[in-house]
Formats: C-alpha cells, structure tokens, sequence
C-alpha cells in the first residue's frame, strides 16, 4: 500500500526557528529562505496498512502526521471495536452517494463495491434499497446531501447468513 502525505512541520523551517535567537546569524542565513517554504512531502509502502478492507461504513481511519517526532502514520478508531471485528477504512469520501463511491472505487482500486452500506443504500445516499425508506433530516425536509444522520438511519441489522449472501 503507497501512500504520500505531508509533514505537519517543515525541517527548513524548524532549522530557521532554532536559530532566530542568533540574529546575526538569522540574518545571513535567513535571506536564502525569503521566498515560501515547501511542505515537506513523505511517501511510503506500508505493509500492515495494506491489509486493511475497504467499507463505506468504516470503524478506522488512516491518519498521517508526526509519531514520535517523525512523520508515519496512524489507524485510528472511529468506533468502538470488538475483539473480532474486522478492522476497515474507507478508500474514498464516504459522504459520496453510492453511485459516485462506487465509481472512484473502480476506477481507482479495481472493485465494486459490496459493504452492507453499499448494499442497502440506493443510488441517492438517502433511500435504502432493502426497505424503500427515504432517510429525512430531523425537521422532516427531504434533502439529497448526505449526513452522518442520514447514513446512520439507512443501517438494518442483518444476520450473517444474508449478509454473508450479499457479499458473495
């Protein structure tokens, strides 16, 4: 799994910090860094990232900053998560509409999508497939734009023997 992101903090610019308190020689080097600093850019292959599934209801995510002082990257849970549940990110905005997450997943990652939300959620991120309902906010005003609200009324519990059916 390659991934690329950026350092919170700039080595050029924590060198320039630590010698501001010598202003002779914050002066002679400092005119050499007048123009923007880049942002320090890390990239990587990361192997136990790379085990982790996809779902459009994920319990983790993948956050990149500084560990320890180095850039790395975390796993973060979202949620509480049991002992014997699969730890899963999103590999795309999960505030897509299904349509569109499963498109970018394609395209990008080779494979349609199949999670339970992908599943019972119809095209528009509002109506559920399974049971026809038509998620509302909470003043009773239909709306297209998904919420955290909306997704979460679309869930159904659903035993293991359909689910396992659906995602095969």
């Amino acid at each position: 799994n390659y991934i690329s992101f950026h350092d919170v903090s700039n080595p050029i610019q924590q060198f320039l910090d630590k010698i501001k308190s010598d202003g002779k020689l914050h002066k002679k080097i400092g005119i050499y860094f007048q123009e923007p600093l880049p942002k320090s850019e890390h990239h990587g292959l990361f192997a136990l990232t790379s085990c982790i599934n996809h779902s459009c209801l994920p319990n983790a995510e993948i956050r990149s900053g500084l560990i320890d002082g180095k850039p790395g990257i975390t796993i973060v849970a979202m949620r509480n998560i049991s002992a014997l549940e699969e730890i899963l990110v999103s590999y795309v905005n999960p505030e897509l509409g299904r349509a569109e997450r499963r498109d970018k997943l394609l395209r990008r990652y080779r494979f349609w999508c199949q999670c339970v939300r992908c599943m019972h959620e119809g095209d528009g991120p509002n109506k559920c497939t399974h049971c026809g309902k038509l998620a509302s906010c909470s003043s009773g005003i239909k709306t297209s734009e998904p919420s955290q609200d909306m997704i979460s009324s679309l869930k159904h519990p659903v035993d293991t023997q359909n689910k396992n059916e659906m995602l095969f």
